[in-house]
């Protein structure tokens, strides 16, 4: 009799042990999905070097986490190419980041300084002289390009390049009467409709064309 009421309490014991040990495990898998879904749909917190705290966000389809923060972007220095690259387009991008980010070593991130319209003429100026078509390609497109550049470009030796020249609105008519001799008919017929094209070298323009 004392043997089976000995047993009868292990057991009762062993139950009341795994009973508890259940409704743990499930209050436990419960908690951690609730803060899985938390954490999903809370934006990310990023810590900067300088201590201060941002909210993170997506970019790039999702292969860069950036601060969002002040328009600077982390000064020009973060450490993804990508960021930097968003930041130097960025048209509210300070002047002096954009000076900083035109020395940076990843050539995409000068091709955005050089399609800028905020970066600074001087600056332009100076990536004129880089040997890359993405620079070429996006100064000849931006509207802030002193025309002397312009005029440079419009002798590029890419058709690309130079039919964005004469499509550029700020194309000076000096760089113009170049591209009327272009080889390609798109590029001429672009800076023949073109609005800073003088008057009379348009009308001399149609009757031979």
């Amino acid at each position: 009799m004392w043997h089976t009421n000995l047993v009868a309490t292990r057991t009762g014991r062993n139950n009341s042990s795994r009973l508890g040990s259940n409704q743990y495990t499930r209050r436990h898998t419960a908690t951690a999905v609730q803060t899985a879904q938390t954490s999903a749909s809370t934006p990310m917190q990023t810590v900067r070097p300088d201590g201060e705290r941002h909210r993170c966000s997506e970019l790039w389809g999702g292969n860069c986490k950036a601060w969002v923060g002040p328009p600077d972007w982390n000064h020009g220095t973060h450490p993804s190419a990508q960021a930097r690259v968003k930041g130097a387009a960025d048209v509210n991008c300070p002047p002096a980041i954009l000076q900083r980010l035109s020395h940076d070593s990843e050539i995409m991130v000068l091709a955005s300084v050089a399609g800028n319209p905020s970066s600074p003429i001087s600056t332009l100026r100076r990536l004129s002289y880089h040997d890359d078509f993405y620079v070429y390609y996006n100064l000849a497109r931006n509207l802030s390009s002193p025309p002397e550049i312009l005029e440079h470009l419009s002798r590029h030796n890419n058709a690309t390049v130079r039919f964005w020249v004469a499509s550029n609105p700020s194309c000076p008519p000096a760089a113009l009467e170049i591209l009327l001799l272009d080889p390609q008919g798109s590029t001429r017929q672009r800076a023949a409709d073109h609005q800073n094209l003088p008057a009379h070298i348009r009308a001399m323009w149609q009757l031979t064309h």
